[in-house]
């Protein structure tokens, strides 16, 4: 079966690491071609990489971006480029992990808000307003690392 990984991870890894990465994701996946979160720790552990829960957890934030609880095979990728140490700087990334204070994934809007009342340049209440609209708009109470980076316009 072939593995779909975006071009920007193809670039990091070389045709043989994708393939040996590959083969150990085979061994954990299920018949949709993901693996479970609570699997992932096996999958890591075979090829020689031995993190704890509170690493794993961390990587699993930062790469399961749709937030389904399982990997697919290009943010397995992603974490194996993380753990090599050639992933490339993400300023919205490492702006979210700050504002992110349960580490979960997740941003409260309150939290934000304040955020954006201690800004120097103050936003009106309607411009505030309008911007927590924006990152929450279903009023859940909090957004993730994506309509953040919508919001704000980062690549």
């Amino acid at each position: 079966m072939t593995k779909e990984y975006s071009e920007k991870n193809g670039k990091k890894l070389s045709a043989e690491q994708i393939k040996e990465f590959g083969d150990a994701f085979d061994m954990f996946a299920d018949d949709g071609g993901n693996i479970k979160n609570a699997r992932l720790k096996k999958a890591m552990k075979e090829i020689g990489m031995d993190c704890s829960d509170e690493e794993l957890h961390d990587m699993i934030t930062e790469v399961d971006e749709d937030g389904s609880g399982e990997i697919d095979f290009d943010e397995f990728l992603t974490m194996m480029i993380h753990c090599l140490g050639l992933d490339d700087p993400d300023d919205a990334k490492d702006a979210f992990k700050t504002l992110d204070a349960n580490k979960n994934g997740k941003v409260l809007v309150q939290d934000m808000q304040e955020v954006l009342k201690g800004m120097r340049e103050k936003l009106s209440s309607d411009e505030m307003n309008a911007v927590l609209n924006e990152l929450d708009p279903k009023k859940s109470g909090s957004f993730d690392l994506k309509t953040f980076k919508e919001v704000f316009h980062f690549p």
